[in-house]
C-alpha cells in the first residue's frame, strides 16, 4: 500500500471545501488531516469501498489517470464504510497506485453529502471544489481529459 502524504494534523479549519478530518492511512498507522494536506497541486479525492462494483470498474480509469497525471495532480482515496482488511484486499486487487485513508464510520457523510458510491471530487490547489462526479468516472481517456481540463488546463 502506498504511504499517505504528510499533513498538518493540527489544522482545525477547512481549506475551502476540504474537510478538517483526521483519518487513518489505509494499511499504515499514520493519520492524515485532509485540510492539512499540501496545497502544491490540485487534488482528486475518490470515495470508494471494496463492496462497490462500480468502484472496481473505475479502478482502470484511476490507474491510467494517476500514471499520466501524477506530479501534476495529487490523488487520495477514501475507503468509505468499509472494513480495513477488505479495503486493503481491494486496493491490491485493483492495483490502486495512490494512497487511501479510511472512513469506516462515515465521518465525511454530511460534509460531502455522500449518499452512495462512487463519488469523485476534483479540487483545485486552493481546495475549491471544481467538480463532483457521482457514479462512474468513464473511460480512462475520458477521465484523464476531464481531470486535465478541470484541474490543469483551466
Amino acid at each position: 500500500m502506498p504511504k499517505c502524504p504528510q499533513s498538518d494534523i493540527a489544522k482545525s479549519e477547512s481549506r475551502n471545501q476540504i474537510a478538517p478530518a483526521v483519518l487513518q492511512c489505509l494499511g499504515h498507522g499514520d493519520f492524515v488531516n485532509l485540510a492539512g494536506l499540501p496545497s502544491d497541486r490540485p487534488l482528486v479525492l475518490s470515495f470508494w469501498a471494496s463492496w462497490c462494483t462500480v468502484c472496481a470498474d473505475d479502478a482502470v480509469a484511476f490507474n491510467a489517470a494517476f500514471k499520466k497525471l501524477n506530479g501534476q495532480v495529487n490523488f487520495l482515496g477514501i475507503a468509505y464504510q468499509d472494513k480495513e482488511k477488505d479495503s486493503i484486499a481491494a486496493a491490491y486487487k485493483w492495483q490502486l497506485p495512490f494512497p487511501s485513508v479510511q472512513d469506516p464510520r462515515s465521518l465525511l457523510r454530511d460534509y460531502y453529502s455522500i449518499n452512495g458510491l462512487p463519488i469523485t471530487l476534483l479540487l483545485d490547489k486552493e481546495g475549491k471544489l471544481i467538480e463532483r462526479i457521482i457514479g462512474p468516472v468513464g473511460s480512462p481517456e475520458d477521465f484523464i481529459n476531464r481531470v486535465t481540463g478541470k484541474l490543469i488546463s483551466y
